[in-house]
């Protein structure tokens, strides 16, 4: 069987090892130095001719099973639109973000807003709860993904958009679900248990690297870090949520500091189950 080196492989290497992640499949790998240069051997030559008892056949086999080797004849564009076509026919109904703010207590070093001050007004959200009612389908669901902006710094418009649109989907007959995309640093344990009542059980929150790096990249709007009371936060967390995701967006400046928060991360998998890890990347047109 031929194979290929999948078209969505970022591979990420320093002289202390590096990173790989696949952006289809989600699939991700920390790797020493020479595991590394096998990675490296194999991404550029897939066909390489190895001997079943060499590190690079094993590593090879790895690559394989987590689908950054993949068969010659899979057309991944075409696998990812059936997939899509599959999810939306499948889901139906009505899929929303909603940011009921755009002010942020973070200042990371890429992001591209500008965070004016203020929580969506009354108006505003009257009228979000009257476009739902308007587009939502008997029968169906309603997907809401929370986004900012910070949301957890608009908390009380969560909470009255939520019984809004929990009343709506109970009329309808529709299921409610919900995601949250937050910085992570208002959400401990108490916060955790207020959202659940919400119906919001799933989040991702983003740690770029170990403490300095991440607190260079994603400080307070004051410069202070970050990263103590976020890793405090997953451990708070942990008993409250049906899951959380770790993204850790890569530079240039922080493959080497990500891989050791990835390791740091595996670890605490096993008391906290819900944690997932994913890796994003920065765009090179930040220039960072």
């Amino acid at each position: 069987m031929q194979f290929k080196s999948s078209a969505y492989n970022f591979f990420y290497s320093s002289d202390d090892g590096g990173v790989l992640y696949n952006g289809r499949t989600g699939a991700a790998l920390c790797a020493d130095q020479a595991t590394s240069a096998a990675i490296s051997a194999l991404l550029s030559t897939p066909q390489y001719v190895v001997d079943e008892d060499s590190n690079l056949w094993r590593v090879r086999e790895i690559l394989r099973d987590k689908n950054v080797l993949i068969e010659e004849s899979l057309d991944e564009i075409d696998e990812i639109l059936v997939k899509r076509i599959s999810r939306q026919r499948l889901a139906g109904g009505l899929n929303l973000t909603i940011a009921p703010t755009l002010a942020c207590n973070f200042r990371c070093i890429y992001c591209y807003e500008d965070h004016p001050l203020g929580v969506m007004d009354t108006a505003t959200a009257q009228a979000l709860l009257a476009f739902v009612a308007q587009r939502l389908p008997q029968g169906t669901g309603l997907h809401v993904t929370w986004f900012g902006g910070e949301p957890l710094l608009a908390v009380d418009r969560i909470e009255q958009l939520t019984e809004g649109l929990i009343g709506l989907c109970d009329e309808r007959g529709c299921s409610y679900e919900t995601f949250m995309i937050t910085n992570g640093y208002r959400l401990n344990g108490t916060m955790a248990k207020r959202l659940l009542g919400l119906h919001i059980g799933d989040f991702q929150i983003t740690i770029d690297g170990e403490r300095e790096v991440h607190d260079r990249q994603r400080p307070l709007a004051g410069g202070q870090g970050t990263f103590d009371v976020l890793m405090r936060n997953l451990a708070d967390i942990a008993p409250h949520v049906s899951s959380v995701t770790v993204r850790i967006n890569l530079l240039r400046s922080n493959v080497d500091s990500a891989a050791l928060l990835v390791r740091r991360l595996q670890e605490m998998q096993a008391d906290v189950p819900a944690l997932a890890i994913s890796l994003g990347q920065v765009d090179k047109a930040t220039d960072l």
